[in-house]
């Protein structure tokens, strides 16, 4: 029973540290698409 509760609970940690990785993901991807739309409205 221990095992089974021990790999929930790491499936969980598991689970948690893709969303957080995703979510980081998401943030650069914004941050790198802002920074070329601005760099397009300076060309014009």
């Amino acid at each position: 029973m221990a095992n089974v509760l021990r790999r929930s609970s790491l499936h969980t940690l598991y689970i948690e540290a893709i969303s957080k990785e995703m979510q980081l993901q998401n943030i650069h991807a914004e941050q790198a698409a802002s920074l070329a739309v601005d760099a397009f409205k300076k060309m014009f």
